[in-house]
């Protein structure tokens, strides 16, 4: 979990600096982690087809999902509580579920599997925002 939280240290300075510039951040996320960018093209790719438009927004919108999440994870160790029933609840279908459990369970070591997981990022970063709010409110 250190290893996760200190490795996402990096990528959460440079969200503060991105964060007035959606297009920086895509820029970002597709160098910084080609993996998630890769599988956040390639859906938006097969949803959109070739509306290039919207191919782009719901690109740049995901790799801002994505930082602001790991913004999250990073601010209260139990958010993570949050994100993993999260990327049960926003990957695609079963097949990805079991694929983003997979790369969970082989990389536990590691913070690579965040780095390549498949989801819907902007539904992950919903659930966190709002089960943060409820927590602590009843």
């Amino acid at each position: 979990m250190k290893k996760i939280i200190i490795s996402i240290v990096f990528l959460m300075l440079t969200l503060h600096v991105f964060a007035e510039n959606l297009d920086a951040t895509r820029e970002f996320v597709k160098m910084q982690a080609p993996e998630i960018y890769i599988n956040i093209k390639t859906r938006a790719i097969s949803e959109w087809q070739t509306d290039h438009e919207m191919i782009l927004y719901v690109i740049t919108n995901q790799c801002v999902a994505f930082m602001h999440t790991l913004q999250l994870i990073n601010n209260d160790n139990e958010n993570y509580n949050i994100f993993i029933p999260a990327i049960e609840d926003w990957s695609y279908d079963i097949e990805t579920v079991n694929k983003n459990f997979d790369l969970i369970d082989n990389n536990i070591t590691s913070d690579r599997w965040l780095l390549e997981l498949d989801v819907d990022w902007e539904m992950i970063e919903y659930t966190m925002i709002n089960q943060i709010k409820a927590k602590g409110l009843y």
